[in-house]
């Protein structure tokens, strides 16, 4: 059932402020991932859980520190 007609895809584009590549992009299938990919992606992940809160206490302190010098 047809309700009107139908509009250009630069059309829909325009109208939900996209661009035309990005409408092709989105339609096209996402990969999935290889076993090689997942077995990286999960050696990062424990990397990074392995790290403690005191070696990250200073990355945040440093952040908060410069944001103070510039008085915002």
């Amino acid at each position: 059932m047809k309700t009107g007609p139908e509009l250009p895809v630069a059309g829909m584009c325009s109208l939900a402020g996209v661009s035309r590549a990005g409408y092709y992009r989105a339609r096209q299938p996402v990969p999935k991932p290889s076993q090689e990919d997942l077995k990286v992606r999960d050696a990062m992940h424990r990397v990074a859980m392995s790290i403690s809160v005191p070696e990250m206490a200073g990355v945040g302190r440093s952040l908060s520190f410069r944001t103070d010098e510039r008085g915002s």
